[in-house]
């Protein structure tokens, strides 16, 4: 029951905002929401739901 609540408070603003949130904001915003999420939770549920925080990372030009 739990993971699936913070699956729904995970996923509406991933989609609100273009998928860029990664663990650290998903985090903060289900802070601000109320939510009372472990900072070690959110990427757990993020792995669990498939969702992959966005990279600043440049891939390699080959």
């Amino acid at each position: 029951m739990r993971g699936a609540a913070l699956g729904v408070v995970l996923t509406a603003p991933r989609l609100a905002n273009y998928a860029v949130y990664a663990k650290r904001k998903f985090w903060k915003v289900a802070r601000r929401g109320g939510h009372d999420i472990r900072r070690e939770q959110t990427p757990r549920t993020m792995r669990q739901l498939g969702i992959r925080g966005a990279s600043r990372a440049k891939l390699p030009v080959s």
